[in-house]
């Protein structure tokens, strides 16, 4: 998901992208619907929801070890759902 923009045009490499099965997502943030901004929507779906949705990070990685990590989200033979990297 993009999250935000550089201040000057960027090319991107679709070719590659498709290859690895990229999605890019641009949301429109900070909408609201009957007076309920999306952030806080989300929000409340993650906590009605977050054991349910811990399972979904199958790895977890400290900032020291973001090579390891990267290379292990690309194996996809290895059943990663998803890495999670923390400082």
């Amino acid at each position: 998901m993009v999250l935000g923009l550089f201040d000057q045009a960027r090319m991107i490499d679709a070719r590659r992208a498709a290859f690895r099965e990229n999605r890019l997502f641009f949301p429109v943030t900070y909408g609201e619907t009957e007076g309920v901004h999306d952030y806080e929507i989300a929000l409340s779906v993650l906590a009605a929801r977050s054991s349910q949705l811990a399972r979904l990070v199958t790895h977890r990685f400290s900032l020291a070890e973001v090579a390891d990590a990267f290379a292990l989200a690309d194996d996809k033979r290895r059943g990663v759902l998803r890495v999670v990297v923390t400082p």
